[in-house]
């Protein structure tokens, strides 16, 4: 259970940082 939320959190976060990144470059 506890590894499905962690790889779906990391997911967010994963898309979260492309889309802070995608602007800087």
């Amino acid at each position: 259970m506890g590894t499905h939320l962690t790889k779906r959190r990391a997911v967010d976060l994963c898309r979260v940082a492309t889309c802070l990144c995608r602007p800087v470059i």
